[in-house]
């Protein structure tokens, strides 16, 4: 562990966009109030040397968490502090070329891959006047339900730690961890991407092992609460890096992965880009011990003939659900919703296709939830109030 770091604060403006937050009016929030915080792990198995700094791999990690103190004498925070991580001035530069990168990626995908029509929507998006990183200023702006505190007490919540998607970040998904939150959940999300000079985000260095990463986020939760309950939320390559990791974790109470990719692929096709993430389901089929829920866009395939690497965990409770509506696979991150907001500021021929992506986000946050309480409480999962929106299959489980 690097020790006394100087921490370096980056400087932004506050001015907001606007006034409500129409996320808001959809994601319904929980009664508490939301306080977040940031710290740096560091996985010492990983040696890291770039931008000047030399020393074990560290893990940016942000920390949402329920907060019943007084918040009302100041506003939230704006999205655009969620990207200013406090870090040591060591890895200043690091931190730096991430959010650079994050930005420039978040843009590519967010706006740029709809221009000639989206998988939801035919519709090309045309932001008329404006530039998309313009749009993305105008986003930066818009105020958000948490708010920055220092941590200073032992958590007696549930945890969640969540795995972001290849080339994401810690916010991604910060829609997810202010909705639990709000609900009494600990939220723990972390940058599992590193910084190498004139690399793109997502490179790691030959030999480098990737898993040890999430395990010294299990570890940091474990040291949260004197009884911890974790649960892992897993999405895309997170989710996949979730089989990689959870067959041989005994501590952790469920894993809800969201669209691994891998599920709508056949034998062949997944041997050959996913050689990895099979050799060790195949190996550990009989090891997954914790309750396991798949969720993927099976509107096209069907649930039946969807999932199949995975059909051969048999040894603990799983439930497979498919979407019934078309659910885009950026969805599951609340950041790709976000140009909603700016619908009455900014053209967007697509904007009722976004509010329904967006609407539908909203129903899995709450079949989440539901299925996560079910295991706190030791209660059947009921999924019959989800059963217009998805189709289930349960394997060595009871449903209702």
């Amino acid at each position: 562990m690097i020790e006394k770091f100087l921490i370096c604060l980056f400087s932004f403006s506050t001015t907001c966009l606007g006034a409500q937050n129409k996320l808001y009016e959809i994601i319904e929030l929980g009664d508490l109030q939301v306080a977040y915080y940031d710290t740096v792990l560091y996985d010492s198995s990983q040696k890291y040397d770039q931008f000047g700094y030399e020393g074990p791999a560290p893990i940016f990690t942000q920390v949402w968490y329920p907060y019943q103190g007084n918040s009302t004498q100041y506003a939230p925070d704006v999205f655009e502090a969620f990207q200013k991580i406090e870090v040591p001035c060591a890895l200043n530069k690091a931190y730096s070329y991430l959010k650079q990168e994050f930005d420039t990626t978040f843009v590519n995908y967010a706006f740029q891959s709809f221009k000639n029509g989206g998988r939801v929507s035919k519709l090309p998006v045309d932001f008329g006047k404006y530039t998309d990183f313009e749009v993305y200023e105008l986003l930066k702006k818009t105020q958000t339900k948490s708010h920055k505190k220092a941590f200073r007490q032992v958590l007696d919540y549930p945890i969640i730690v969540y795995h972001h998607g290849a080339q994401g970040n810690s916010y991604e998904n910060y829609l997810m961890a202010e909705y639990f939150a709000s609900r009494g959940f600990v939220f723990i999300s972390s940058v599992y991407n590193l910084a190498y000079e004139n690399k793109d985000l997502g490179y790691y260095s030959e030999g480098f092992d990737f898993i040890s990463m999430p395990k010294k986020t299990l570890e940091f939760a474990r040291n949260l609460s004197a009884e911890p309950r974790i649960f892992f939320i897993g999405f895309s390559m997170g989710a996949q890096h979730g089989f990689l990791t959870l067959h041989d974790e005994i501590k952790i109470e469920g894993f809800i992965s969201l669209e691994t990719t891998l599920e709508f692929f056949n034998e062949d096709r997944y041997q050959e880009r996913w050689p990895e993430i099979v050799e060790v389901i195949e190996l550990h089929k009989d090891d997954y011990t914790l309750p396991i829920m798949m969720l993927a866009n099976t509107r096209v395939r069907g649930i039946e003939t969807s999932f199949p690497l995975f059909n051969q965990i048999s040894n603990t409770p799983m439930i497979h659900v498919g979407s019934r509506n078309f659910f885009d696979h950026g969805s599951y991150a609340s950041l790709y919703h976000m140009r909603y907001l700016l619908k009455d500021k900014v053209h967007q021929p697509d904007s009722l296709n976004s509010k329904s992506q967006l609407e539908y986000y909203a129903i899995h946050l709450e079949l989440i939830e539901k299925y996560i309480n079910s295991i706190l409480m030791n209660t059947v999962f009921e999924q019959k109030s989800f059963e217009q929106d998805f189709d289930f299959r349960f394997f060595n489980t009871r449903k209702d």
